[in-house]
């Protein structure tokens, strides 16, 4: 811009930017496509005014020895005035969150299952995909600030791994216990707590050592969450509730882990006996202040497989053939005492003898 005067260098530095800008600022690559970012889309913009005033600056300053040297500089080699460029960064991030929701995938846990009610089956695991809008936004403020468009950003996907992979099922190969309760399919509300317990319940792990909560797995029963009204029991009467059956869902669980060999940690009956289980083998939850809680002592993990059809629930615990032949066959028997209370066994069989007769506890 030597020699140009300060209006003319102000034209020739806009009508510059806008050629540089024609084919785009910035190329998005991604999954084998790519997206231009245009100029228009995000309020791309240089004052020019401003840049040319910096220009016109150089040699100006009034300091003879560093204008000298300054002129010099020029003379031999030119030097570069930064562009003041602006942008919308609320526009670009909107861009950004919305690539971000196209490539987005959530990841797929492996899972157990079985069709035959005998044999395991497992599903492998599906990665997700996430892109980090910030860390995509730093590389592409600092491709504009090259002030060369347009410039090829790859966008980086981030892989992000399930929480159970088949790698964690592979000593799932067997079904330790299986127990299935009836309700009544036509009370319409009631079944789809049902089936939504259920729903939250299957597919979760648990490993050797720790302890499985009901409610901390299956979540808050609310309406926002999917559950309806439906008949409940609270002080002794039964009256309409949000998430009633959920309990259902929770003492077939309960008997399914007593048959499986696993350690029941916290349970509580009913206030009015259950009519899906025999007496003192339910346990009942409410949200917040009644849990139901086991511990996996086996030297494996072991994994809930759910499910609801035509009106039963049934609960399977799938486990390593190894802590199945630890286990043995359990079979689970009350005992009516004189003053009317319930007592709870859970016997452990060896080749069709008991070997182990084990109390769990009295239900008045």
């Amino acid at each position: 811009m030597s020699g140009l005067d300060q209006q003319t260098a102000q034209k020739l530095i806009a009508d510059n930017f806008a050629q540089e800008l024609a084919d785009g600022v910035v190329v998005l690559a991604y999954n084998g496509t790519e997206k231009t970012i245009k100029a228009n889309d995000i309020d791309l913009s240089c004052n020019s005014e401003k840049t040319a005033q910096a220009a016109a600056a150089i040699g100006a300053s009034g300091n003879f020895f560093k204008d000298t040297f300054d002129k010099i500089i020029c003379s031999y080699q030119g030097k570069n005035v930064p562009l003041e460029i602006t942008y919308d960064k609320d526009k670009l991030n909107n861009i950004l969150k919305t690539l971000a929701a196209s490539v987005h995938a959530e990841p797929v846990n492996a899972y157990a299952y079985t069709a035959d009610g005998s044999t395991v089956k497992i599903v492998k695991e599906k990665t997700g995909r996430s892109i980090d809008t910030e860390q995509l936004a730093g590389l592409i403020a600092d491709k504009i600030e090259t002030e060369n468009y347009p410039q090829t950003v790859t966008v980086p996907i981030n892989t992000v791994e399930p929480d159970i992979t088949a790698d964690k099922l592979s000593q799932i190969n067997t079904i330790l216990a299986v127990y299935k309760t009836n309700f009544n399919a036509s009370a319409a509300n009631r079944s789809a707590n049902i089936a939504l317990a259920s729903k939250n319940l299957s597919g979760v792990l648990v490993p050797t050592g720790t302890t499985f909560s009901f409610n901390k797995t299956v979540g808050p029963r609310l309406a926002a969450d999917g559950y309806k009204e439906a008949p409940v029991i609270i002080d002794g009467k039964v009256v309409p509730g949000v998430g009633g059956g959920v309990c259902q869902v929770s003492s077939t669980l309960y008997d399914a882990i007593l048959l499986a060999g696993l350690t029941p940690v916290e349970r509580t009956a009913h206030y009015i006996p259950a009519e899906y289980v025999p007496r003192a083998f339910d346990a009942t939850v409410a949200d917040g202040f009644i849990d139901f809680r086991f511990r996996n002592d086996l030297q494996d993990s072991v994994y809930i497989y759910s499910k609801v059809s035509a009106g039963t629930l049934t609960v399977f615990i799938m486990g390593s053939s190894a802590d199945k032949a630890k286990i043995g066959t359990v079979t689970l028997k009350n005992a009516y005492n004189k003053d009317g209370s319930v007592s709870a066994y859970r016997l452990f069989n060896q080749n069709g003898t008991v070997i182990k007769k084990e109390f769990l506890h009295t239900d008045e």
